[in-house]
């Protein structure tokens, strides 16, 4: 049976004395118990035991959405005790504890779950609550994913490593992999593609990805993001590549950046109310996409995750340019 750890200590405090008792009377009553209640135990003995010989039910916390699908494609969904905000696929997800978006993040309510691993990605490593974990002896396994599909093979490489599972995980690198040499995505094949996709890029459809949109100013995803990443890759050509990032921009930029067809997330069209509500908002409605219907609607963790759905969310947007026809005329 699993022993309990106890993190009844705040966590300041547990940081300022970890490893150390607060009297000598403190480490007497405790020193029997410690191994097993001290909040650094599971994660310290992970971390200094080999990886090839961590246990395979390990209790994990993902802080990375892609991390958190491709758990679930391995069979070790079960595995998990928490997740953050956008770990919203498969809908098992959704029944795990939510840590919330990283600015929400606290060590205390993570420590709670008793993970023994927690994984995070690159761009939030740095972050405080991450050096508090650390600082507690919590293992915390760093991914790193780019936006392309060579990164999203060696993903699955590096999850294996981190999990210990490299016997697991190979496969399903290899099967991703194939399924995007398939589509011309990786190694020489990719180039070809590109040319192909550049050579009818006046039968493609130019896409405005629409995040929100409110008094007017329509916040959108420019240039280096993951969607305009997946656009590009498509072979679209995105309709705010003049903006860098995902940026709110005015009506006179979308009347001068015409799109053929709006693409929004699920959650981002039923804060706008909906297609009714799309068609009546300020900063969109002058658009004749969405005017005339031209409008997608799309999982975006499908879309920009770049994880096991990748080959899927190519196929998906493939089809539904072949929907559209680009507009000769404005907005």
């Amino acid at each position: 049976m699993r022993k309990s750890r106890s993190y009844s200590l705040p966590f300041s405090l547990m940081v300022l004395l970890a490893g150390l008792c607060m009297s000598a009377a403190s480490c007497t009553r405790t020193e029997a118990a410690q191994s097993d209640r001290s909040p650094r135990s599971a994660g310290a003995r992970a971390a200094e035991e080999p990886v090839a010989q961590r246990s395979v039910e390990q209790r994990m916390v993902s802080l990375d959405a892609t991390a958190t699908e491709w758990l679930y494609a391995l069979g070790l969904g079960e595995q998990l005790v928490g997740r953050n905000a956008q770990s919203s696929h498969p809908a098992e997800a959704l029944d795990l504890p939510d840590l919330g978006h990283h600015s929400q993040w606290s060590a205390e309510a993570i420590l709670a779950l008793e993970p023994d691993l927690v994984l995070v990605h690159r761009d939030q490593a740095a972050l405080p609550v991450v050096d508090q974990l650390r600082t507690v002896g919590l293992e915390v396994a760093v991914l790193d994913r780019t936006p392309d599909p060579a990164s999203a093979v060696a993903f699955v490489h590096q999850l294996g490593q981190a999990l210990g599972r490299e016997d697991l995980t190979a496969e399903h690198a290899e099967r991703l992999k194939s399924a995007l040499v398939e589509r011309g995505l990786l190694e020489g094949e990719q180039n070809a593609k590109k040319q192909a996709h550049s050579a009818t890029e006046a039968t493609t459809p130019s896409v405005l990805f629409v995040y929100a949109s409110s008094g007017g100013r329509v916040l959108v995803g420019g240039a280096h993001t993951p969607m305009d990443a997946i656009l590009r890759l498509s072979g679209a050509r995105n309709a705010a590549a003049a903006v860098q990032g995902y940026k709110p921009v005015s009506p006179e930029f979308l009347m001068t950046n015409p799109a053929d067809v709006v693409l929004l997330f699920p959650h981002s069209l039923a804060a706008l109310g909906g297609m009714e509500g799309l068609q009546k908002d300020p900063g969109l409605s002058a658009i004749s996409a969405v005017g005339e219907g031209r409008v997608l609607v799309l999982d975006g963790l499908m879309l920009t995750g770049f994880g096991p759905r990748l080959p899927q969310a190519y196929d998906t947007l493939r089809a539904a340019w072949a929907r559209f026809e680009p507009s000769s005329t404005g907005a």
